[in-house]
């Protein structure tokens, strides 16, 4: 009796220790690459807007006279989305190798991952850096 009793109570343990899991992986990933808290299990997402909403991906080609942004074409949203939710290096190498794919000609690239942050004091919006990098 006892020994069965022991096994349905480590059985009960099994959800509650997967979701302190999934929250810790899902914290680190914010912490380390700038996860959207919107993704990768939620926890956070009633507690920001910094949702796809809230975040731009912007590439930018870097010429002696000046920036100059380059349009992303729609065929190239899906690359860009997983950017936006997780500007890691290797997600935003995958934007400027994509846009370099449509226009081979194109100098070096900057992809930069905005966020929209609203003031404390009286929410007046203002963009955010979250990730940069330049691909030459």
């Amino acid at each position: 009796m006892a020994q069965s009793w022991w096994r349905a109570e480590r059985r009960a343990l099994v959800a509650p220790a997967l979701l302190v899991a999934l929250a810790v992986a899902q914290i680190a990933s914010w912490r380390g690459f700038g996860l959207s808290p919107w993704k990768g299990g939620g926890f956070g997402m009633f507690a920001t807007n910094d949702a796809g909403a809230f975040r731009i991906v912007r590439v930018v080609e870097e010429q002696s006279a000046g920036d100059s942004p380059v349009v992303l074409p729609a065929e190239l949203d899906r690359i860009r989305r997983h950017a936006r939710e997780l500007p890691r290096e290797a997600n935003l190498r995958r934007v400027a190798d994509a846009v370099r794919a449509l226009e081979p000609s194109l100098g070096t690239l900057r992809v930069e991952v905005w966020r929209t942050v609203f003031d404390r004091e009286d929410l007046a919006p203002h963009l955010e850096l979250v990730a940069r990098a330049e691909f030459p």
